[in-house]
């Protein structure tokens, strides 16, 4: 094995606002990343566009609907069609559109420099995309009627969105008391493209009424009941969701499916008290999107996914069939409970900038509620504060064996102007054996790779995130440690990277006193039902203490008075610092503690000034108690219950909370859900006479928010109100 310095003439990374990953997953990680086929669309995310890149755009799409093919390499959703200035356009690209960008040739060569940002996301399977331009039916024309005269909804309506995984959509919890679904729409991003009558560009969409050539949800209910029982198993093999001839992972097949448990949460009710003014609007991301738990493959499908449930809740409101003046778009709140722990942690990740942008730019309410985040314990995240030192500072980084999932680690630097060109900071890396790379600077598309045989098995460079963040990331990426044959990948080589301690050494060379960088090592541990690949890769320190020495208890808050250089504070979802969106921590029922696992702040400052939030805005129940873990939900067949537990099923009490609130004329935003915690933290201490220990500002702050909501009901509503 040896170090090799990269050639900075062909970084991706010189492609301003180019996604910081894109020298590993188009180079040395494209095998994985493809899966074997290099001829694949990249599913990724552009903007926010100017002028000129609209003006692109628009030629672009006649060009190629003449052309009738994929000729050009990029396919534009039609959703996305009427893109304006300031908006984040997804686009399906092939990787010689990068290899063009980068050179600044080729049609999109002239936006190599302009101002933007462009992530990616894992490609999607040929089965779910269109097989020619031409066969592909615009999403604007053939999507049914809404289930009442359109714009005809009761007063106090508000759409239930939710974004996840194996939502068992005809479950009895999402059926009206005659049986027919309160589900308007579903649509399963991997599912298979209809080249005949498909109503979305990728993917498939059942409908809660007919569609030209397929029965919709109330037709399927009806054909499948049995004497009052309706047979689900068989239902979903017709609409898709159940397909043992298709080898990836489904979700909806398993007593416990996440995606039905938390909309039972956000949306569920006996059928006899269903109330007609909560439609679904629902969204299966991809299965490999989700068993990627790093979800650094988001950001695409799940603006895809938002930007779908507001266009089919505006039809529900009457969009398309009343005059431009005479339809009103419906309240939305959308339950997104995914996450990821690494990033700039500030609030100007991509996806959490989109996120802010769907909300403040919606001429009806939106709301988009978040979990906090599961990792607290990971030992993920790492402070390196040098205090004017020059004395390197070395990371542990224990890479585990048998993981067959490549291993990442973002070291990200703060805010500052400096001075153009200067370094504040050299980085190298160790291998398990000793084996130490040069150093690498604050210099965009520097980069080292670790050879064997001619296979990079490990890739280190820098990347500068442009506008908002505006600040610099040094990106560690290994292949897998270890490889199956032929079940993994036959295609992606053999490189493996050896297993051990890695070490990262950081040295100061103009960093501020009171400056301090962050890293965070991206997550891959395995999710509930799906295969393990991925092992957890995470740091080791002596200072750190897993346990308390006097009780043998697991220690889950940092020691303030002497901290480690391993944190379990900032440990909060990647994707939850932003401006707009709502965030939920957890809590025990029993005494009110958040449970080990559950996240929270501080959340990095941006440029220099105090954060805008310091963790979650409040948290909820997430288990009954330390022993019983986890609240009661649906299964995923009817009448089944099941316990599930995490941030993740806290987050859908809260949805259904601010829709009341939405329904109820209160704006039910952050400061709405802020002052509503409070209020009970305040009427908790009230009741118990001023004598109960708990005092209302005794709680943790930076993983409970603003206040510990029990059960979010109705009559606390109105405490609310009063309060207020």
């Amino acid at each position: 094995m040896e170090w090799r310095k990269t050639d900075l003439e062909h970084s991706y990374c010189r492609i301003e606002g180019i996604d910081p990953n894109a020298d590993w997953v188009l180079g040395p990680g494209f095998r994985d990343f493809s899966r074997g086929h290099d001829d694949v669309l990249i599913p990724c995310t552009i903007g926010p566009l100017d002028e000129s890149m609209v003006d692109m755009m628009r030629t672009f799409h006649r060009v190629d609907a003449q052309q009738g093919g994929w000729e050009s390499g990029v396919f534009v959703p039609s959703l996305y069609h009427d893109a304006t200035k300031g908006q984040h356009m997804i686009a399906f690209v092939r990787r010689a559109v990068f290899d063009d960008l980068a050179r600044g040739e080729g049609p999109f060569g002239q936006i190599r420099t302009t101002a933007k940002q462009i992530d990616m996301s894992l490609p999607l399977n040929s089965k779910s995309l269109p097989k020619h331009w031409k066969s592909r039916t615009p999403a604007s024309k053939p999507v049914p009627p809404p289930v009442f005269s359109p714009g005809h909804w009761p007063k106090d309506t508000v759409v239930i969105g939710i974004i996840d995984d194996g939502i068992a959509f005809a479950h009895e919890r999402f059926r009206l008391a005659d049986g027919s679904s309160r589900v308007q729409y579903v649509w399963r991003q991997d599912g298979i493209f209809d080249n005949n009558g498909s109503t979305v560009d990728f993917g498939s969409e059942i409908c809660k009424l007919d569609q030209p050539r397929h029965r919709g949800i109330d037709k399927l209910l009806e054909a499948y009941d049995q004497t009052g029982l309706i047979d689900e198993e068989g239902l979903y093999r017709e609409a898709g969701l159940i397909d043992f001839r298709d080898p990836d992972h489904k979700a909806a097949a398993w007593r416990l499916s996440h995606g039905t448990h938390v909309l039972d949460q956000a949306a569920g009710y006996d059928p006899v008290d269903a109330p007609m003014n909560r439609p679904i609007i629902a969204v299966q991301l991809p299965v490999s999107v989700t068993a990627d738990t790093s979800g650094s493959n988001l950001k695409t499908f799940a603006t895809a996914a938002i930007k779908y449930i507001l266009d089919r809740a505006d039809r529900l409101a009457g969009k398309g069939h009343l005059a431009d003046d005479s339809w009103r778009p419906l309240p939305v709140v959308i339950n997104f409970s995914y996450g990821m722990l690494a990033g700039p942690h500030d609030g100007t990740l991509d996806l959490e900038q989109a996120l802010d942008g769907f909300v403040t730019k919606r001429g009806a309410p939106l709301r988009i509620v978040l979990p906090a985040g599961n990792a607290n314990l990971s030992r993920c995240h790492a402070a390196v504060k040098f205090n004017g030192t020059r004395t390197p500072v070395s990371l542990k980084w224990r890479v585990q064996p048998d993981d067959s999932t490549p291993t990442q680690m973002e070291i990200w630097l703060p805010y500052d102007l400096g001075k153009p060109g200067a370094s504040r900071v050299t980085v190298a890396v160790e291998t398990p054996s000793g084996l130490r790379s040069p150093p690498l600077k604050e210099e965009v598309g520097s980069g080292v790779q670790l050879v064997s045989n001619d296979d990079v098995v490990a890739c280190a460079h820098y990347a500068f995130r442009s506008s908002p963040t505006k600040r610099g990331v040094f990106i560690i990426s290994l292949q897998p440690t270890a490889r199956l044959r032929p079940l993994d990948n036959p295609a992606a080589g053999d490189a493996t990277a050896p297993a051990g301690v890695w070490k990262v050494i950081i040295t100061n060379s103009g960093l501020r006193p009171e400056q301090e960088l962050e890293a965070w090592i991206q997550w891959v541990d395995v999710i509930y039902g799906y295969s393990r690949r991925g092992r957890q890769s995470y740091f080791e320190a002596d200072c750190y203490r897993r346990f308390d020495p006097i009780t043998g208890d697991v220690v889950d808050v940092d020691d303030k008075g002497n901290p480690c250089i391993i944190r379990r504070g900032g440990l909060i979802n990647a994707i939850a610092t932003g401006d707009e969106t709502i965030v939920v921590g957890g809590v025990q029922q029993k005494d009110l503690t958040p449970p080990k696992y559950a996240a929270g702040g501080p959340v990095a400052p941006t440029r220099n000034e105090p954060s805008h939030r310091v963790g979650p805005d409040a948290a909820c129940v997430s288990d009954d108690s330390r022993v019983h873990n986890g609240i009661l939900g649906a299964g995923s067949r009817s009448g089944s219950v099941i316990a599930m537990s995490g941030t993740s099923v806290a987050v859908p009490q809260i949805v259904k909370l601010v829709a009341e609130m939405l329904a109820d004329g209160d704006p039910g935003n952050r400061e709405s859900i802020s002052r509503f915690a409070a209020a009970e933290e305040r009427a908790r201490w009230e009741a118990s006479g001023g004598v109960n220990p708990k005092a209302p500002e005794s709680f943790d702050k930076e993983r409970c928010g603003s206040g510990r909501i029990v059960r979010p009901r109705r009559d606390w509503l109105n405490r609310y109100e009063r309060d207020t």
